[in-house]
């Protein structure tokens, strides 16, 4: 199998996993829930990343 990344994919749903994960670890902060920045940042950069490339990569086809 060989496999090679889209490496604009790949830098854009970084980008846009940082930005959902520092928005989702803020609104946690305000909110009171704040569970430290590693926690609530990087279950939602995580996520937020491979939804976006997953998607991205579906409907790339």
């Amino acid at each position: 199998m060989n496999f090679k990344p889209d490496w604009i994919k790949l830098g854009s749903s970084v980008i846009v996993g940082v930005l959902i994960g520092l928005f989702y670890s803020n609104s946690k902060m305000v909110f009171g829930e704040y569970e430290g920045l590693w926690y609530s940042f990087l279950s939602a950069f995580l996520l937020s990343s491979l939804v976006v490339y997953a998607v991205w990569s579906f409907f790339d086809k």
